[in-house]
């Protein structure tokens, strides 16, 4: 999940870069707002916006703050764009229906702007936030975002959703199939060559069925304990 910003990958920005980045972001709005230009404001607040997103979760109510700005000014693809920053940063700062409610805007604007890509990543976003209260929602999400990335012969897109319907299998107690979509992440992972997604995905595999080897075992230990143990009626304790 995740995506957007619009910016560099927070590796490639040090917390002091983006701190000059934000200062010459923050004269360049400024000229924008004198001069009546909406494009170059739009731009000016989305990369501010995202330099405080990668400076990290202290810096996220001044995200949202500029983010916000950006959604006011933006036209379609960037109101689309503002949702998700905005969905993530609400996450970060832990409030669960403030980042459900703008990964739905930003899946109506992907769906309005007929992207295909957009729809995935937001079906993606609010799988993950859904999943932690509401599992059928989180669950069709993730479905979704699978057929999305097959119809986009998206590789990343697939892997994160496999990975998430394994948790969500994983959650439901359904190990056997939790099992069958981490290795179907893990394969992919290793065809694209992503060692660490892959590695995780082995892992998480080995969890799996774990977890179903322990629930067979206690299974089995019931059924023994009904089947050895008839009830004897009327006798003390």
């Amino acid at each position: 999940g995740g995506r957007p910003r619009s910016r560099p990958p927070a590796a490639t920005c040090p917390r002091h870069l983006c701190r000059q980045a934000i200062k010459c972001y923050k004269h360049f709005l400024e000229s924008c707002l004198e001069s009546g230009d909406a494009v170059g404001e739009a731009l000016a607040c989305n990369s501010i916006g995202v330099d405080y997103q990668i400076m990290g979760v202290q810096y996220a109510r001044q995200a949202v703050q500029y983010h916000t700005k950006h959604l006011e000014v933006a036209d379609v693809p960037g109101k689309y764009i503002a949702h998700v920053n905005l969905g993530l940063c609400y996450a970060t700062l832990g409030m669960s229906e403030e980042a459900v409610a703008n990964h739905q805007h930003a899946l109506r604007y992907a769906i309005r702007m007929c992207s295909l890509a957009g729809e995935s990543l937001a079906c993606g976003n609010l799988g993950m936030i859904a999943s932690v209260e509401d599992i059928p929602t989180a669950k069709a999400c993730a479905e979704r975002q699978l057929q999305l990335a097959r119809m986009l012969n998206d590789n990343r897109g697939k892997v994160d959703a496999y990975r998430q319907l394994g948790v969500l299998s994983n959650t439901q107690d359904a190990h056997d199939e939790a099992v069958h979509y981490f290795q179907q992440a893990m394969q992919l992972a290793q065809h694209e060559g992503d060692e660490l997604v892959s590695n995780s995905a082995r892992c998480s595999i080995g969890v799996a069925k774990g977890n179903a080897t322990f629930d067979s075992f206690v299974r089995s230990l019931v059924a023994s304990a009904q089947d050895g143990q008839p009830h004897h009626h009327g006798e003390g304790v």
